[in-house]
């Protein structure tokens, strides 16, 4: 088997979580002040989620799955795929309801904003939400 180049040129590259080359990996933390920040923010949409008018089955699997799961998540190393799993269920569950954008509005603001911090694209795992905004 030939050997491959793997030789590697950039030009200036900065971030947090960057790999480049063969093999290469990257571990992404975020950092205490946006931790701090996430578990503000899914405090303020468990709140927004016990006052809102959703279905009691959507507003129990939000409140019992997918906001503790996205706690535990941003203490993780790698927080971004479970976060991702839980702002997808969150999306699930608000399409699956039908919810309308001034019902739900607030909800969809701290959702973007989770997503804004933690660096997930909110149009490619909750593009229902992404529609609300």
């Amino acid at each position: 088997m030939a050997k491959q180049d793997s030789k590697v040129t950039t030009g200036n590259v900065t971030g947090t979580g960057i790999a480049i080359g063969a093999g290469a990996q990257a571990t992404v933390i975020i950092s205490q002040q946006a931790q701090k920040e996430v578990l503000s923010l899914l405090s303020l949409l468990r709140e927004q989620l016990e006052k809102s008018d959703l279905p009691d089955g959507a507003k129990n699997v939000l409140l019992n799955k997918a906001v503790p799961e996205m706690e535990t998540a941003v203490q993780s190393p790698d927080p971004k795929p479970a976060m991702a799993r839980g702002l997808e269920r969150i999306n699930d569950q608000l399409e699956g309801v039908g919810a309308a954008a001034k019902n739900v509005s607030g909800i969809v603001d701290t959702i973007a904003k989770i997503a804004g911090v933690v660096g997930i694209g909110v149009k490619a795992v909750a593009p229902f939400i992404a529609g609300l905004l």
